[in-house]
């Protein structure tokens, strides 16, 4: 039989051979918008420190106690968390020690009333885990809210000393476990010793003081006086400043990227090889520092807002009342919100279900939703906690609101370092590290950066928000 050829025309793939392909360059999916680094205004900080002064702060101690957990799961107290429970800060460590010594631990069902309104208590409680409800009766005997607390925080400590009724009722909304004082078991540790009773007396005298020469923030409050008429005495004031201010040191992140020589000789034909390797790395740099911004136990953003700043959910879930509570938190000039998009959903889900969807807005060429005109900016950066399993679902994380601003406004602000040896781009240099043995050049690639709360109420936190909650909704 004859062999008959039927191709009619050259092959695709034949073809292919005498063209030039077009190419990207490699993509990642862990790369982000990085909103966080784009929103943040950046302060050159020259001397690699910069240290935030501020008015006298004469209130001392914590809004909030450390709890650790020890064997089996439970909550312990040290004696240095606990004294930085106002009351008991000005008194010696030993003394400190007998005292915690008598701390008790106390677990309460959920939605179970610890204190009513009115009532005699002569107990200190610490939240070591769960959350309660602070309430009170109106004048219309309609129920109101004072405030919600999370693990850490504390009240009860004026009935240690002083015969008052509760202003407040108390309720669980969880499951709690607190650590208590009562006025009692402190007698017991203070008659011992005749010396201890006075000295804690003495601290509790100076603490009053203290707070009396205080504004409600804690500040060396400046007297003034003002609708007077004719001839009066005027006050004497100074303003003081704080003596030891926080120094805030530039922190670097580093890596050491290595490219062989042949690649960068021979290969570099339509994209530069060592390029794109710095540009890569760097991109992980970038995502790097904007979650250490976030959670880095020292310095971030987490860590920084101060005790008096954080939020609960009264329900688990982000309502709008709660985001309302934020924006009451940092009322000046609020910039923008920052959570989980995991987060951002829940909260959409909540203003859904109560018929108010949130209007949206464009960022940097991305639409996000706002509420009450601050927008919504979402980042992975922030952890989601699913170790920790409420009734509704999936793991807790948190909800951020920041001011962002310099000195003008005493906001939230980047800081970098511009002008070291190799830089690229502020705070970041590339620095040739030579070619060793085996012809791989190596280039030290460093980044320079902190991030600096010029005030407390720049930051708040709503914090163990739980994102896994969905609402049913019925046919109509």
């Amino acid at each position: 039989m004859a062999y008959e050829d039927k191709q009619q025309t050259i092959s695709i793939k034949a073809a292919r051979n005498l063209t030039h392909t077009d190419k990207t360059g490699p993509m990642m999916v862990a790369g982000s918008p990085r909103l966080l680094l784009k929103l943040l205004p950046w302060r050159e900080v020259p001397g690699g420190t910069l240290r935030v002064n501020r008015t006298k702060l004469v209130f001392k101690g914590s809004g909030r106690v450390t709890i650790e957990f020890g064997d089996g799961g439970v909550p312990v107290i040290t004696p240095e968390a606990f004294r930085l429970i106002p009351m008991f800060y000005q008194l010696p460590m030993d003394i400190v020690s007998n005292i915690s010594s008598m701390l008790k631990m106390e677990q309460y069902d959920m939605e179970a009333i610890m204190i009513k309104q009115g009532e005699d208590r002569d107990k200190l409680f610490i939240l070591a885990d769960g959350s309660a409800e602070f309430y009170s009766t109106g004048s219309r005997g309609e129920e109101l809210r004072h405030k919600i607390i999370g693990p850490g925080n504390y009240f009860g400590e004026d009935e240690l000393v002083a015969d008052v009724v509760a202003g407040a009722s108390v309720r669980t909304l969880t499951k709690c476990v607190f650590i208590t004082l009562s006025k009692s078991d402190l007698h017991k540790v203070l008659k011992k010793n005749k010396g201890d009773k006075e000295l804690f007396e003495d601290s509790v005298t100076e603490q009053m003081e203290i707070l009396a020469k205080a504004n409600e923030y804690g500040e060396r409050r400046v007297e003034v006086k003002s609708g007077h008429q004719g001839i009066e005495e005027l006050p004497k004031t100074f303003v003081d400043y704080i003596e030891d201010p926080e120094e805030i040191p530039m922190n670097a992140i580093q890596t050491i990227l290595k490219v062989h020589s042949r690649v960068t000789d021979l290969y570099n034909n339509p994209i530069s090889q060592l390029q794109m390797q710095i540009n890569i790395t760097m991109a992980y740099m970038y995502e790097s520092q904007e979650s250490a911004l976030i959670n880095d136990p020292n310095y971030g953003l987490l860590t920084k807002c101060h005790p008096n700043m954080r939020l609960q959910p009264k329900y688990g879930t982000p309502t709008p009342d709660d985001v309302d509570s934020l924006l009451a938190m940092v009322w000046k000039k609020p910039t923008f919100f920052l959570a989980h998009p995991r987060a951002i959903a829940a909260f959409s889900r909540e203003c859904t279900n109560r018929g108010t969807p949130p209007p949206t807005t464009n960022i940097d060429g991305q639409t996000v939703i706002t509420w009450r005109g601050i927008p919504f900016v979402p980042s992975d950066k922030i952890k989601v906690d699913g170790h920790e399993v409420s009734k509704y679902g999936s793991g807790r994380t948190s909800i951020l609101l920041i001011r962002a601003g310099g000195e003008d406004v005493q906001g939230v602000t980047g800081l970098y370092q511009t002008g070291t040896p190799g830089e690229i781009a502020p705070g970041m240099s590339v620095r040739t590290m030579g070619i060793d043995d085996e012809a791989i050049a190596r280039y030290l690639m460093t980044l320079y950066y902190n991030v600096a709360v010029l005030t407390e109420d720049a930051l708040a936190v709503l914090e163990n928000v739980e994102v896994g909650y969905f609402h049913d909704y019925s046919e109509k």
